[in-house]
């Protein structure tokens, strides 16, 4: 049966068309993705200590490749803050030493029209009365509580505000938090990817490793399958 030239014109238009929308859908998924991770680093002085660069590493780590992160030192407050703009949303991470700075850093998002749900403060050094004001001014701002991630002792934020984030397991202690809050972040995105109905998308847990994708997580979409750990983001 052949197709009069009217009929092929509507059948390319509709494809034509099809095609379109999926193209401007893809733009606007992108558009509106959050990739940009800011990080303000913990103390790089020390024997032992990472510098800015092994920190950011440890955090991509966490991330995976999907996000761009600009690292500055503990010292370079100024230097994070002034890429928080109206411009485009940015995630930041303030680790360790980082921490002193949260209320100055929850501020500058507020006022650029930040949500201040994507800040993340990772083991504070709680033993100091500048940060523990610090962060509990971040927290009265509209920080979740949830987004201070705390170790075991008050040097790691332990105490610091109440329905904190345990740290999971990992290793080594306290650098491997960065690393933590990472998987945090990334999990966070795929329960936005859920939302939009990315199946594909996978799901790794903060405690043992264990990975699944989304659509083979039934009812309990961020329970573990393997050891039971409850991984919902924070939302």
């Amino acid at each position: 049966m052949k197709l009069s030239l009217a009929n092929k014109l509507l059948i390319g238009g509709a494809v034509f068309c099809a095609l379109g929308f999926v193209f401007y859908a893809t733009r606007k998924e992108k558009k509106t993705s959050i990739s940009n991770v800011l990080l303000l680093g913990g103390l790089d002085t020390r024997k032992n200590d990472k510098n800015i660069t092994a920190q950011s590493q440890l955090l991509k780590e966490g991330l995976g490749n999907d996000y761009t992160i600009k690292a500055y030192r503990y010292t370079d407050g100024n230097g994070l803050k002034a890429q928080i703009t109206k411009k485009s949303k940015v995630i930041v991470v303030l680790f360790s030493a980082g921490c002193s700075q949260a209320d100055s850093v929850a501020k500058a998002m507020q006022e650029n029209n930040q949500d201040l749900s994507n800040l993340y403060i990772v083991e504070p050094y709680a033993k100091s009365d500048r940060v523990i004001n610090s962060v509990t001014s971040a927290i009265e701002l509209g920080v979740p509580t949830k987004n201070v991630i705390v170790g075991k002792s008050k040097s790691v934020g332990k105490d610091i505000v109440d329905n904190a984030t345990q740290t999971p397991e990992c290793s080594p202690s306290h650098w491997c938090a960065i690393t933590e809050v990472g998987k945090i972040i990334r999990n966070r995105t795929s329960y936005s990817s859920l939302e939009g109905g990315k199946k594909d998308e996978k799901i790794e847990c903060n405690r043992c490793g264990w990975s699944w994708k989304v659509a083979d997580g039934g009812n309990d979409l961020f329970v573990c399958h393997k050891c039971g750990n409850n991984n919902e983001p924070n939302k």
